[in-house]
C-alpha cells in the first residue's frame, strides 16, 4: 500500500503505510518489524514467528512467560506458559513461579520449612529420614 509519491524518484512523502518499508514504500516490512515505517519490533511471539507486519499482532499468540496482542506483557504474578494460561502450583509460596516454565521460586515442604528449590526439600527430607533411622538403631541396639 502506498502513500503519495515523487514522480521522479519514487520516494513517499510522509512515509510509507503500516506494514510497509521505506523509501519507495513498495516492499512489506522485514520479519520482526511492523507498522508505520515499520518503525515498531514485534514482541515475543509463539516459536519466534513473526508478527503481522501491519498490526504488530503474533498470529499463534506469545512463547511462554508472555501475554497480549503484541506478545509483549510479562506474565502476572502467578501465572506462566504461553499467553501466560497456566496457574503456578498452590504448593509454591505465594504461588509465585517462573514466568516460563512454572517452576516454584520458593516451596514449603511438608515439616513448614520454606525452600528456595525443590531439590532443597528431598535434601532436607533424606536428613531428617536418615536422623529418625539412626535414633531408631540406638534405641533397639
Amino acid at each position: 500500500m502506498y502513500k503519495d509519491c515523487n514522480i521522479k524518484t519514487g520516494v513517499c512523502f510522509g512515509g510509507c503505510a503500516e506494514g510497509w518499508k521505506p523509501p519507495l514504500c513498495n516492499e512489506e516490512c522485514d520479519n520482526g518489524t511492523f507498522g508505520t515505517n515499520c518503525s515498531n519490533y514485534c514482541g515475543h511471539c509463539h516459536q519466534g514467528q513473526s508478527c503481522d507486519v501491519e498490526t504488530g499482532a503474533c498470529p499463534n499468540g506469545c512463547d511462554s512467560g508472555y501475554k497480549g496482542i503484541h506478545c509483549n506483557e510479562s506474565c502476572a504474578h502467578s501465572f506462566y506458559g504461553p499467553n501466560c494460561r497456566l496457574r503456578c502450583s498452590n504448593t509454591c509460596i505465594n504461588r509465585t513461579c517462573d514466568a516460563e516454565k512454572g517452576s516454584c521460586d520458593m516451596v514449603q515442604n511438608e515439616i513448614g520449612h520454606t525452600n528456595s528449590k525443590a531439590s532443597d526439600i528431598i535434601g532436607e527430607s533424606r536428613e531428617i529420614l536418615f536422623a529418625v533411622l539412626t535414633a531408631l538403631v540406638v534405641v533397639f541396639v
